[in-house]
């Protein structure tokens, strides 16, 4: 999912001009589902190369397997969003 940004985040009314935290224009980058994982591992040094910084949402999360959880957390580590997909 890609999703352009620009204006103000963090406020309960988006887009408000009195907004407590601006954001510069850009795009918001997520990625989903655990059978993923292993692609996701593949691309952090693209990511760090290019300053990217994206959300991961993952599903499935009672069958990760070791290797899959160190990648998320390396993922993480790296300043990216682990979030669980519903």
């Amino acid at each position: 999912m890609v999703i352009p940004l620009s204006g103000c985040l963090g406020s309960p009314s988006f887009g408000n001009e009195d907004c407590s935290q601006l954001v510069e224009d850009g795009i918001a980058l997520s990625f989903d589902d655990k059978g993923s994982i292993e692609s996701w591992n593949g691309s952090i040094e693209f990511f760090e190369e290019h300053g990217v910084i994206a959300t991961f949402y993952v599903d499935r999360w009672q069958y990760l397997s070791e290797e899959e959880i160190v990648i998320l957390h390396r993922l993480q580590d790296g300043g990216h969003e682990i979030g669980i997909h519903t």
